[in-house]
């Protein structure tokens, strides 16, 4: 109920009146983080967004008329709510495609590389990040660029879905567990020979 609630008032958020209509929001599946699109215009998909652990937010949107077949900025400030660093963070595009992969800027750590296509782009960590990352320009600073989204080959009604994931850092503890398993397996087949 309260995902139903947080996609309405997204949606009214963003589908404003008048000529410069973009995109509507349609649905949000949360999966357990925040998501808010208060930020957001007509011209421009801004959502504040908390991850909260290794659970993907996934928010789909309605091309408008007078965009269909152009392009729709993006920006978004993403908070790492999750208690572990990111290893990474990954943008994919369903309906869509990403025709710049515009600014990104740590809010701790440093980018170790990125990668990607027209439907994904993938930003590396090192260290890890243990506080978030702002894509594109969602404060307005000098130098940083929002990311720009091609709605190429879609009509007005036609849907298209962000999907926005963490690849957190393994635990300490999971290193441990994955050594302890390695060595017993290694002995296992010791012990057969």
């Amino acid at each position: 109920m309260k995902s139903a609630l947080t996609a309405l008032a997204a949606g009214a958020a963003l589908a404003l009146s008048g000529s410069a209509f973009a995109v509507t929001l349609s649905d949000v599946q949360a999966n357990g983080n925040v998501f808010d699109s208060s930020a957001s215009t007509a011209a421009l998909i801004s959502p504040s967004i908390e991850l909260k652990g290794a659970a993907p937010i996934v928010f789909t949107l309605v091309v408008g008329e007078e965009d269909a077949g152009g392009t729709v900025a993006f920006n978004s400030s993403i908070a790492n709510t999750s208690g572990t660093a990111w290893r990474s963070l990954e943008v994919a595009l369903t309906g869509g495609t990403i025709v710049l992969a515009g600014s990104v800027t740590p809010q701790f750590g440093a980018i170790d590389g990125r990668s990607g296509d027209a439907v994904t782009e993938t930003i590396t960590f090192a260290p890890g990040e243990s506080f978030g990352a702002d894509l594109g320009n969602p404060f307005s600073q000098a130098g940083a660029q929002d990311w720009l989204f091609g709605l190429e080959g879609l009509r007005a009604g036609d849907q298209f879905t962000v999907t926005v994931t963490a690849g957190l850092v393994p635990e300490p503890g999971t290193y441990a567990m994955l050594l302890t398993g390695l060595g017993l397996l290694g002995w296992g087949v010791r012990r057969r020979n």
